[in-house]
């Protein structure tokens, strides 16, 4: 059968000054719905709750999956961006989604 790669999560944008980091996460298609997301959420945000005091994630407004992700493991929308991103030649919105830890 051999190892399968269900998806992944990183940290990034790290502010050592506040304590507060970006999360961004991907899972495979055909392991989405099935609770691994919210899963590696929440053991990242286990892993680096001593350590961090904010977490956030931006996300395309369209991305109703992702928000309603982490609406699930108590993030809150905190801010939105207008025309932030482009897609498709034209430009959508941004939702920063934050959780203090």
């Amino acid at each position: 059968m051999g190892v399968r790669l269900v998806g992944c999560i990183d940290l990034y944008a790290y502010d050592p000054l506040n304590r507060r980091c970006a999360v961004g996460i991907m899972v495979a298609n055909e392991y989405r719905r099935q609770g691994y997301a919210l899963a590696m959420l929440r053991a990242l945000e286990t892993q680096q709750a001593a350590s961090l005091h904010t977490l956030y994630a931006d996300i395309a407004a369209p991305n109703t999956a992702s928000i309603n992700l982490f609406r699930k493991a108590g993030y809150e929308e905190c801010g939105r961006f207008k025309e932030w991103l482009e897609l498709d030649s034209h430009f959508i919105d941004n939702i920063r989604m934050q959780k203090i830890l």
